[in-house]
């Protein structure tokens, strides 16, 4: 395989990596997002090899990197539905055995957001305990779909072929809201998608009650009732389904923000008083394990399921607070 040339998006993210690594200030896990006209898994090789060298010339380490043959570097590239535990433990292994050539480690997690809760949680454990000279880059096209101690234990780069800003202006010029408009520019990365999406009126609806959904759980409604009042057919539509467990997850991580006195990054402007109200009614430990729970169901709708019965786990789940 040719080395690829950096694309012209890669230019400013490969620029701070080489100052991180000049100051001795890079963290030892990097999140890269974006979406796949950006070639994030090619800037991710890039990177690898950059690090391999430390600021020394790449051009001979370069093709060993880019056909997986170096022996310091280790690509997980699963094409299955998942990334397993197994696949984590792996890596880990490997990582634990003496070095084949002096230098650092890496490994390249490429779609991390296929990760398992068990593998994220696996993931997170070798992230808690860093260890001199390994380094990790995670390539996802939406770091929102990573377990949120990931992410803050992680320096996220995002390289958009089209900004998230720039979306979010030309929904705010069409006509939407700032909520709606930051919302769906975070849920896709192409304008006419995010369009697409705030013109169901599913979608609006689901926008408006995730907020007083979530609020419920901690009062005497029934959120089983509360999800068929809202979304009566929901149970038939799996796209539906997806849609709603991406919200509910940026709201949970809008509540946790709102626990961290954070309140003014929340996407769900509209609603934050309501969040903050909710935030007083739940541990931060209670918030990631219906995250984690919510992104273990989402991954679920890959395979052939019971859409109902899961859909009244995943409400008694989250009335309940906490992993069933």
């Amino acid at each position: 395989m040719a080395v690829p040339a950096a694309h012209a998006l890669h230019i400013e993210p490969l620029n701070r990596l080489k100052k991180g690594l000049a100051k001795s200030r890079l963290s030892h896990a990097l999140i890269l997002e974006g979406s796949r006209d950006a070639y994030v898994q090619d800037l991710a090789l890039h990177m690898a090899t950059h690090i391999l060298c430390d600021g020394q010339d790449v051009t001979t380490q370069a093709p060993r990197v880019f056909n997986f043959t170096h022996p310091n570097v280790k690509v997980i590239e699963s094409p299955k539905q998942t990334i397993a535990k197994d696949d984590i433990i792996q890596l880990q292994h490997d990582f634990n055995q003496t070095a084949l050539e002096a230098g650092p480690k890496i490994y390249v997690i490429f779609d991390a957001e296929k990760m398992n809760a068990h593998a994220a949680n696996a993931l997170l454990k070798f992230l808690e305990e860093p260890h001199a000279n390994i380094y990790g880059i995670l390539v996802t096209h939406d770091a929102l779909s990573l377990l949120p101690t990931i992410l803050s234990r992680s320096q996220v780069i995002s390289v958009q072929a089209a900004t998230f800003k720039s979306i979010e202006n030309a929904l705010l010029e069409a006509g939407y809201s700032s909520q709606q408009s930051a919302i769906a520019a975070t849920l896709f990365h192409d304008e006419t998608r995010a369009k697409d999406f705030l013109e169901d009126t599913q979608m609006q609806s689901m926008i408006a009650h995730i907020p007083p959904f979530l609020a419920a759980a901690h009062t005497t409604q029934s959120l089983l009732k509360l999800l068929r009042d809202y979304w009566p057919d929901l149970d038939r539509d799996k796209h539906g389904v997806s849609h709603i467990l991406d919200m509910m997850m940026l709201y949970l991580k809008d509540v946790i923000y709102a626990k961290l006195n954070l309140s003014h990054k929340a996407l769900f402007s509209d609603s934050i008083s309501l969040l903050e109200e909710t935030a007083k009614h739940y541990e931060s430990a209670q918030l990631i394990a219906m995250w984690s729970e919510t992104l273990a169901f989402k991954e679920k709708l890959d395979r052939p399921i019971h859409l109902s019965l899961a859909l009244d786990n995943w409400a008694l789940m989250i009335e309940r607070g906490d992993v069933i």
